[in-house]
């Protein structure tokens, strides 16, 4: 997106972990994903944490385009 919007300090921060492309397993990094979401909303990620995270979505994918698996977390009552 034009204008930073999806850095990790913008509007709506997409990769907040710096992104997977070309990674070996994308099962595996998918755990990878979510791990890092949970970590977000806990105010955990250090360097890599957002401004306000209150509710996140992970999308991941198994084998060849196979099987993909949609999360949406949040912390509270936000969602």
């Amino acid at each position: 997106m034009a204008g930073g919007h999806n850095r990790l300090e913008g509007d709506l921060p997409v990769n907040t972990n710096g992104g997977g492309l070309s990674y070996r397993l994308p099962g595996i990094y998918s755990v990878f994903l979510l791990t890092g979401a949970v970590r977000q909303l806990r105010g955990e990620r250090g360097e890599r944490q957002m401004n306000s995270a209150n509710t996140v979505i992970v999308h991941g994918d198994v084998g060849v385009l196979s099987a993909q698996a949609i999360e949406i977390l949040g912390s509270g009552a936000t969602l």
